[in-house]
C-alpha cells in the first residue's frame, strides 16, 4: 500500500542535516587518488587521465540511501540513468547523452554488456557489498576495449579484504520491501576470498498492477599472489522475476519478466621482464523470460492466455591479453581479444557471431609537462567487416595540482540482435542495419588537492549510422533503422571533496551537466531515443558526521528532461551506530513525485525504508 500523509513527518525529518568523524573503517576505504584501469589498458592516478572520469568510492557506497547499482550511478555527473519500475529492476544507462545501447558495462575490466539488448546490462551478478569502487569513464572507452563504449564505459570494482570480516543486513518498508544480505571473506598479503548473496522483494508500488519483484544476488571473487605473478577469479548470479507493468509498451500493459545472469572470468598479472601481461577468460549467460497477459494481444497474435512471447538465451564468451612496458620512449600497452556471441531465441532465432580485435597505446612523456597519447585498434566482426578506431589524447600540468586535457576518438557500435531480429510486440527488427561509427572530441580542467577534485570538460560527438527506432506519427509500430546527421555537444562541472573539511560535512558531490542534440529526420516522423535526453541535470550529494554514532546523507537531483516531464528527486539516510550494529532509516523520492523516467512505466513515490547492518 502506498504510505500515507503521515509518513510526510518522517520524511521531512529525513531530509533535515543530520552522520560524526568518519570511523576508521570508513576512512580506511575512502581512496582519494584511485588508480584507474577503464580509461586506458595503462592504469594511472586519478589526475593522470586524459579524458572526464568521475569515482564513487565505497564509503559513498556505504552511506547512501541506495540499494542497486542503478540508483547508485545517479551521482555522477553526466551519467544519466531511466529506470522502468524502479529499485534498479531494469535501468537504461547512458552517458552525455547516448543511448543504453552505447555504455560499455564492465566488472573488473571484464566485459558484461548483453548481445539480445542493453536492457539487460545492468542486471549484474554483484551485490552492493561487494564492490570496493566505481569508475565512469566519460567518452569513448580505450581502443583496448573496442565497440559499445560510444558514450563511456562503467567498470565495478570489487573489493579485496585483508584481514577476517563479515556481516549481515536486515531492511523492510513500504510497499512490503524487505532486503536481506550476508557477507564475508578473509586476506592477507598473498591472497583474498570474498563472498556476499542478497535478497530484495516488494508487492509493487501500484496496487492492483503487476509492479512487483523479487531479486536474488549473489557473488564469490578471490585472488592469490604467486612470487611475482597474481591470479583473480570471480562467479556471480543474478535472478530477478519481477511485473512488467507498463515497461515497453501501454497498449498490454499486465507483463511479467524474469531474468537470469551467470557469469565467471579467471584473469592473471604475470611479470615477464620488463613487461606486465595480463590474459583474462570469461562467460557471460542471460536468460529472459517475457509474458504478456493481455487476452487481446495474444488473440491478434493466435496465441493462448499466459503464452511466454518471448523466450531468450545467450552465450558470451571470450579472452583478452595486454601486455604493457615502460621504457625511455614512454609507456606501451599491446594486445587482442577474441569473443563469441551466441543467441537461442524463439522470437529472434538462433545466431551466432564472432568479435576479434588487436590494440596498441603508446604514451610519450616529451616534456615535464606535456603528456601525449596515440592509441589504435582493429575489430574485426564475423558479421560486419572491419572498423578501425584511433585516438590522440593531449595534457598540460599547468601546476602540480592543475591539469588541461584534450582528446579525441572514433568508437563502433554493432547492432543488438534485438536491432536485428525482433518482429513482435510492435517493433520490427531490421536485418540490413549498419553498425554505428562516431568521432567524439572533448577538452577540460582537472584541478587535485588532496581529497578535492574539481572539474569541468566541453565535448561533442558526431554519430553516422546512428542505430534507433522511428516511426511516422499516428503509425503504432516502431521500425529499427540508421540515421545520419546525429550531433550531441555539451559541457560539464563536477566537484567533489572527501573527508572532514568544514564542520560535520564529511563528503559532497556536486555536478552539473549541459546537453544539446540535434538529428535530421523526416517530416512527421518520431525517434525512440536518441532526443529522450536531460538538457540540464544537476545532482548534489552530502554526507555529515554530526557526533561519533550519528550519520547521514542527504541526496538531490534536478532533470530537465527533453520529451518528459521533469522531476526533483531527493532521498536520505540516517545511520545510528552502536557497537557492531547501525540502525538505519532512509527515504527515497521523499517529495513524493509523480514521473517517468523510461518507456511508459510510473516509478515508485515516496518510499521509506529501516534496517540495521551487523559487522564483525
Amino acid at each position: 500500500m502506498r504510505p500515507n500523509r503521515s509518513c510526510f513527518l518522517t520524511a521531512a525529518l529525513l531530509t533535515l542535516p543530520v552522520a560524526a568523524p568518519a570511523t576508521a573503517d570508513q576512512a580506511d576505504s575512502t581512496e582519494f587518488n584511485p588508480m584507474v584501469v577503464t580509461a586506458s589498458p595503462i592504469a594511472r592516478p586519478l589526475l593522470d587521465t586524459d579524458q572526464s572520469l568521475s569515482v564513487i568510492t565505497r564509503d559513498e557506497i556505504r552511506r547512501l540511501p541506495v540499494d542497486n547499482i542503478a540508483d547508485l550511478l545517479n551521482l555522477a555527473g553526466g551519467v544519466d540513468v531511466r529506470q522502468r519500475g524502479g529499485r534498479g529492476v531494469q535501468a537504461d544507462v547512458g552517458i552525455r547523452g547516448t543511448a543504453y545501447q552505447q555504455t560499455l558495462i564492465l566488472l573488473n575490466g571484464v566485459r558484461m554488456s548483453d548481445p539480445q539488448t542493453a536492457h539487460h546490462n545492468m542486471n549484474l551478478p554483484v551485490p552492493l557489498a561487494h564492490i570496493e569502487r566505481i569508475e565512469i569513464l566519460k567518452g569513448p572507452g580505450s581502443a583496448a576495449y573496442g565497440p559499445n563504449a560510444t558514450g563511456g564505459a562503467i567498470n565495478i570494482i570489487t573489493r579485496r579484504p585483508t584481514t577476517l570480516e563479515g556481516g549481515a543486513h536486515a531492511r523492510a518498508g513500504s510497499y512490503a520491501y524487505e532486503d536481506y544480505g550476508v557477507w564475508g571473506g578473509g586476506g592477507d598479503a598473498d591472497g583474498s576470498q570474498l563472498f556476499s548473496v542478497s535478497q530484495r522483494s516488494s508487492d509493487g508500488h501500484i496496487s492492483d498492477e503487476p509492479t512487483d519483484f523479487d531479486i536474488r544476488t549473489g557473488s564469490y571473487t578471490g585472488h592469490t599472489d604467486i612470487g611475482a605473478h597474481q591470479l583473480t577469479w570471480g562467479l556471480g548470479f543474478d535472478h530477478k522475476q519481477f511485473g512488467a507493468f507498463k515497461f515497453y509498451t501501454a497498449d498490454f500493459p499486465d507483463q511479467r519478466e524474469e531474468t537470469r545472469a551467470l557469469s565467471g572470468y579467471a584473469s592473471g598479472d604475470i611479470s615477464a621482464g620488463a613487461w606486465s601481461v595480463t590474459p583474462n577468460v570469461f562467460w557471460r549467460r542471460h536468460e529472459d523470460w517475457f509474458q504478456t497477459r493481455d487476452q487481446a494481444f495474444v488473440d491478434d497474435f493466435g496465441l493462448p492466455s499466459d503464452t511466454i512471447i518471448n523466450e531468450h538465451e545467450t552465450d558470451v564468451i571470450g579472452t583478452r591479453v595486454g601486455g604493457q612496458r615502460q621504457w625511455l620512449g614512454g609507456i606501451t600497452s599491446v594486445g587482442a581479444s577474441f569473443t563469441d556471441e551466441r543467441i537461442e531465441s524463439n522470437a529472434l532465432g538462433d545466431h551466432d557471431r564472432q568479435e576479434s580485435s588487436a590494440w596498441a597505446e603508446q604514451r610519450f612523456f616529451p616534456g615535464h609537462r606535456l603528456t601525449v597519447g596515440l592509441s589504435a585498434a582493429v575489430v574485426d566482426y564475423s558479421d560486419f567487416g572491419s572498423e578501425f578506431l584511433p585516438g590522440l589524447s593531449l595534457s598540460w600540468m599547468f601546476t602540480d595540482e592543475l591539469k588541461g586535457f584534450a582528446s579525441a576518438a572514433r568508437s563502433t557500435r554493432i547492432p543488438s540482435y534485438t536491432e536485428l531480429f525482433l518482429a513482435t510486440g510492435g517493433n520490427a527488427g531490421n536485418a540490413d542495419l549498419e553498425p554505428e561509427r562516431s568521432t567524439f572530441a572533448e577538452t577540460g580542467l582537472r584541478w587535485n588537492r588532496g581529497p578535492q577534485t574539481l572539474s569541468g570538460a566541453v565535448f561533442y560527438r558526431r554519430t553516422k549510422d546512428l542505430i534507433d527506432w522511428s516511426r511516422e506519427e499516428g503509425e503504432t509500430q516502431w521500425q529499427a533503422d540508421n540515421f545520419d546527421s546525429h550531433r550531441t555537444w555539451g559541457s560539464e562541472v563536477e566537484w567533489v571533496m572527501h573527508g572532514n573539511w568544514r564542520g560535520p560535512v564529511s563528503t559532497t558531490r556536486l555536478s552539473w551537466t549541459w546537453l544539446n542534440t540535434e538529428l535530421r529526420l523526416a517530416e512527421d516522423e518520431e525517434i525512440k531515443y536518441a532526443m529522450d535526453y536531460p538538457r540540464h541535470e544537476i545532482a548534489g550529494t552530502v554526507i555529515l558526521d554530526w557526533l561519533p554514532t550519528l550519520s547521514q546523507s542527504v541526496q538531490v537531483r534536478y532533470a530537465d528532461r527533453r520529451g518528459r516531464e521533469s522531476a526533483t528527486l531527493v532521498a536520505s539516510r540516517i545511520g545510528w551506530t552502536r557497537g557492531n550494529v547501525e540502525y538505519t532509516l532512509e527515504g527515497t523520492n521523499l517529495l513524493d513525485e509523480d514521473y517517468t523516467e523510461a518507456g511508459f512505466a510510473p516509478l515508485p513515490g515516496r518510499w521509506l525504508i529501516g534496517g540495521l547492518n551487523i559487522s564483525f
